[in-house]
């Protein structure tokens, strides 16, 4: 047995493109397959329509502005505006005042000042019946009538009132602009009395706060006796200063005569090396003869021109300078010693000079900790002092009938008439048709990019690189629906859940929890249908083998062209077995393979067709309408023969093997040489074998039987695969090495032309059959 997947000429692959720009088919199929949507939104929307138009009366609206003043407005004066918080500084103040004049409280102070519970004209336009109404009321009904706006970038509110009357608009627009120029007066002149009053009671709880602090400071300075604690602390921190100084020179001296000492130490009894050492140098008694010496050469030199070397003047001059070497030499012969005199001399002065900058830094201490509560109470007491002295000022230059006449907001522009609004009932009914339209039409194309699953022809072989080998069109369901709407299959089958529903929900015997859930099984195929008529119905039982009772349908025709695609091409004889599966259940692998099977027999082909779902079968249930016994699991078991497993199918042509009973391991039995044994076993006695496997992603069982069979078809439902569902299904095939001959396209829609089937040409035959009527 040739157990390859090598495709016939016919069926080669192709590279397939995605095709890129807008297709409009698309989207008009969609909204043609969804129709019922939009009919139903178009006439929701119109009843919403009628019903508005109905209710539509003739309205006028009158407009008055309110100007916000840039500069704020002050009940106080300058000093003291800040006394004040309710100012207008912000968007958010100017939306405060918006809400204001659109609350209930300010509509009842507007209905108590133009007393509208006894206006006719109001109460007329409000719909009251009577002569009067309570302000309550009247106000709760002048709250709709009334949209007071801000307008953006500007410093103008709009008050729009709107009415049935006229006049009435106008007088309410006006009267709403003039009660809220009320309602500012009577806030300022409750702030300028609230203002007067704290100002008032502040400047008592100053004054006595500004005693308290002069005591504190008082009694602070006769505690402390620190009348002078500025000066205080500048006499010692001037103090600390001069002695850091002083350690600082200390400090130089000493490095410096420690310098002195290496050289001393090492040119000892070089005089004039010893000279060149400023600590040397600078000694009085060293300076003094280094000075008295300078002078005598000089003046020696003088002599040495003037007189002989036996005169006696020469002689002296130059016996002096002889003494002064020699008491020189003398006292830089114990250089050392000095230096370390005067070194010990200067460490002494600096650890005094330590001493007194440590008591002098205890003295800038205690002093500051002084002036920490000193300086505490001070600025406390200026504080107070100063509060108190503005506080009396600004209460002096209190004017409250002079800025009273300051408003934050003005009239702008009063109403002086009012101007129709709305449009006419006809406007409004096909507003409401259009926004039905609309949303109907975003509804539809929605759900269209909702639903993942392959529609065309086209998208199935550009997702996965393989040829449709057959396109399968539905039968029955949403081929014969028109304009969207359902058929009379889809009807039937909503009807029939929705009375199964009713059934499970009143069924007491079963608790909640598994009622909701069998609720729920039962109405999603009629969810699913709700959102795409395309789907269909189910088949019923005992009409799946088209192919056998409509030989001239479209159908018939359709596994026809499967047939001379994968079975009468010129390497036929070496891909005998066929292997029919798809990614989930419901998809139409079992009907696929059951009329695949019945074409085979028509041509004359001895023909075996084997349900291999040993989880749900079906086969044995479309042929028979019940579950025959013995077959495929008793076959692989060794119970039974396969010549006493097989049952005659009333087709000439064509056995069935059944699956038989249930299996506890059915994955086990699929993968052993039994099958592989059954299937060489059926090739010697039939010229085709086709075999019905479980869903790929559902069990293992058809990825075991693949390698075995010559030929794999992959059923794909339209309008209900997902695509990605489809790419798993081929990865998993791919895993085992297996690559599908083609694509079986199952349930494609015969009633919108031809568009599903290619997206791209016109082919279409009489509406009886292949053949015509």
């Amino acid at each position: 047995m040739n157990h390859s997947t090598t495709l016939p000429a016919a069926v080669q692959l192709r590279p397939h493109s995605v095709e890129s720009g807008f297709d409009w088919r698309e989207y008009y199929y969609a909204i043609k397959s969804r129709s019922w949507i939009v009919v139903f939104c178009i006439i929701l929307l119109t009843f919403w329509g009628i019903f508005k138009a109905a209710n539509q009366h003739g309205l006028f609206s009158a407009r008055s502005v309110l100007f916000i003043e840039q500069v704020k407005s002050r009940v106080l004066s300058v000093k003291v505006e800040e006394v004040r918080d309710d100012q207008i500084k912000s968007i958010d103040m100017i939306n405060t005042l918006v809400d204001l004049l659109r609350s209930y409280p300010f509509a009842l102070r507007v209905a108590n000042r133009v007393k509208l519970a006894h206006d006719p004209a109001f109460l007329s336009a409000a719909g009251f019946h009577g002569d009067e109404t309570t302000p309550e009321a009247a106000a709760g009904i002048l709250v709709g009538m009334v949209k007071p706006n801000y307008r953006l970038n500007t410093r103008l509110i709009d008050i729009v009132v709107t009415t049935r009357n006229p006049s009435l608009s106008m007088k309410l627009a006006n009267a709403y602009a003039d009660e809220y120029l009320f309602y500012n007066q009577d806030q300022q002149s409750e702030a300028s009395r609230a203002a007067s009053s704290f100002l008032m009671e502040e400047a008592g709880r100053l004054r006595k706060k500004m005693r308290a602090s002069e005591e504190g400071m008082q009694s602070f300075r006769e505690r402390e006796r620190a009348a002078s604690i500025d000066s205080m602390l500048q006499e010692a921190q001037g103090q600390i200063s001069e002695l850091s100084t002083r350690q600082n020179q200390l400090q130089s001296k000493i490095t410096q005569i420690n310098s002195d000492l290496e050289v001393a130490k090492q040119d000892k009894g070089d005089t004039p090396a010893l000279l060149r050492l400023p600590s040397v140098a600078t000694q009085p008694k060293v300076a003094s003869l280094v000075s008295q010496l300078t002078e005598l050469e000089k003046t020696f030199t003088l002599v040495q021109q003037r007189y002989r070397p036996k005169h006696p003047v020469y002689i002296n001059i130059k016996t002096q300078i002889d003494f002064s070497k020699i008491e020189l030499n003398k006292m830089l012969s114990d250089v050392v010693g000095l230096l370390e005199s005067i070194k010990a001399n200067l460490v002494d002065q600096e650890s005094a000079t330590k001493i007194e900058r440590e008591a002098a830094e205890k003295r800038l201490l205690e002093v500051t900790s002084k002036s920490i509560e000193y300086n505490d109470l001070k600025r406390e007491e200026e504080s107070d002092s100063a509060l108190y002295d503005a506080v009396l000022g600004r209460i002096k230059e209190v004017d409250i009938t002079k800025e009273l006449s300051d408003q934050p907001i003005r009239l702008q522009e009063a109403a002086v008439g009012a101007f129709p609004v709305g449009g006419s009932p006809i406007v409004t009914l096909l507003k409401a048709m259009l926004m039905g339209l609309g949303i109907g039409l975003a509804i539809t194309i929605g759900l269209h990019k909702l639903d993942t699953s392959v529609k065309t022809v086209d998208q199935v072989e550009t997702l996965t690189g393989l040829n449709v080998v057959a396109s399968i069109p539905q039968i029955g369901g949403a081929s014969t629906s028109r304009f969207g709407l359902f058929s009379k299959e889809q009807f039937t089958d909503m009807l029939s859940a929705w009375k199964n529903v009713n059934a499970i929900f009143h069924d007491k015997s079963l608790p909640i929890e598994k009622r909701l859930s069998q609720i729920h099984d039962t109405l999603r195929p009629t969810l699913v249908m709700l959102g795409n008529p395309n789907l269909g119905s189910s088949l019923p039982q005992g009409s799946e083998l088209v192919v056998k009772e409509d030989r001239s349908g479209m159908v018939a025709e359709a596994f026809r062209s499967l047939r001379a695609s994968v079975a009468l091409s010129a390497q036929a004889e070496k891909q005998r077995t066929f292997l029919f599966t798809s990614a989930l259940p419901s998809e139409g692998k079992s009907f696929s393979s059951a009329n695949f099977a019945l074409t085979l027999a028509h041509q004359g082909l001895k023909t075996l067709l084997i349900d291999a779902d040993l989880r749900k079968p079906s086969i044995s249930r479309i042929f028979y309408g019940m579950n025959r016994k013995p077959g495929l699991s008793e076959v692989l078991l060794g119970t039974a023969a396969l010549v006493d497993a097989v049952n005659p199918s009333g087709v000439e042509g064509l056995s069935i093997l059944t699956a038989g009973g249930r299996s506890s391991k059915p994955a086990e039995l699929l993968s052993g040489k039994p099958l592989r044994d059954l299937l060489d076993e059926a090739l010697q006695k039939y010229d085709r074998v086709v075999v019905d496997s479980a869903p790929l992603l559902a069990v293992s069982d058809t990825l075991l039987i693949a390698p075995s069979v010559d030929v794999l078809c992959l059923v794909i439902r339209s309008f209900m695969t997902p695509r990605r569902i489809i790419t798993r299904a081929l990865k998993s095939l791919s895993s085992v090495n297996i690559k599908p001959v083609g694509i079986v396209f199952n349930c494609l829609p015969s009633g919108s032309g031809s568009y599903y089937y290619s997206g791209k040409y016109y082919t279409t035959y009489g509406s009886k059959g292949v053949y015509g009527s």
